[in-house]
């Protein structure tokens, strides 16, 4: 849907794709916060070290560094909408199976199916928002998406006080409903890929790789990935090691460990939600 035909779609029913849209990557990036804050329990389960427990927990950002390039073009490939539904059946589906692993391999499986349906979810949804909303809607739109990762794990972080009583296990069950709760929504209300998505979809390969190469000959594109490379080590770093350091070197209860861990995070998505505001018509 372009924003030339925009129009046609009433403004309630443009904000509720776009809440839609937003609120799906939440619970994507749900999947982030659940393991950071539930590895001190699988960790003592499964007698893990701290190698292999890092790995399960860092497995979205290791899929990430390997096939991220990839993973745009065969998200291209196979439709936004498409790409967006399969990837929460793949997330809920890597829930159902790591909620019953025997061990850590298979939990470790889990993860990484998880992971496939994660980029398949978050590469679709920004382009998806940029075509259903206004000119006027886009910067303050796409400035509420840019929190979608903070805010997924802060939910997550501030579940930590129940996980003893609840474990791990019934914390990944409870994501796998959210999540295929999400792919029913978003089956029979997501926005249609227009025609022209389509057709670009078909084009050769090689014009991706030639955007690619473009875009790392531009000075100003390679300074804003530094800048965000920077801002991540940073951010996940905290988010990633904090719970774990807390918990295992400082005797803080897990509950506790998650809610100073969330205010971390809090701080970020509200920065990141708030840097533009909508434009005036």
């Amino acid at each position: 849907m372009s924003s030339q035909s925009i129009g046609i779609e009433a403004p309630w029913a443009r904000r509720s794709h776009v809440w839609l849209l937003i609120g799906s990557g939440v619970v994507a990036a749900a999947q982030v916060g659940k393991a950071i804050i539930s590895i001190p329990i699988i960790r003592s389960e499964m007698a893990l070290g701290f190698g292999l427990a890092g790995l399960i927990v860092a497995t979205f950002a290791t899929l990430g560094a390997v096939t991220g390039l990839g993973a745009g073009v065969v998200v291209g490939r196979v439709g936004v909408r498409r790409s967006l539904i399969g990837g929460m059946a793949f997330v809920a589906l890597g829930n159902l199976i790591g909620a019953g692993a025997p061990n850590e391999l298979i939990l470790l499986a889990a993860r990484i199916i998880e992971g496939v349906g994660f980029f398949s979810v978050v590469l679709a949804i920004p382009s998806m928002l940029a075509r259903i909303v206004t000119r006027e809607e886009r910067d303050f739109v796409m400035a509420v998406w840019s929190a979608y990762m903070p805010a997924g794990i802060m939910l997550m972080l501030c579940v930590a006080p129940l996980l003893p009583a609840i474990g791990w296990r019934m914390l990944w069950l409870a994501n796998a409903l959210a999540a295929g709760a999400c792919g029913i929504l978003l089956a029979f209300h997501a926005p249609a890929e227009p025609k022209i998505a389509h057709e670009t979809a078909r084009q050769p390969a090689s014009r991706f790789f030639t955007e690619v190469a473009n875009v790392v000959r531009h000075p100003g594109c390679l300074l804003l990935a530094a800048a965000f490379f920077a801002y991540s080590c940073q951010i996940f770093s905290l988010a990633f090691a904090l719970p774990l350091l807390l918990t295992s070197a400082h005797g803080v209860t897990l509950g506790g460990a998650g809610l100073l861990s969330a205010l971390v995070l809090a701080v970020s998505a509200t920065s990141s939600g708030s840097t533009v505001t909508p434009r005036r018509s």
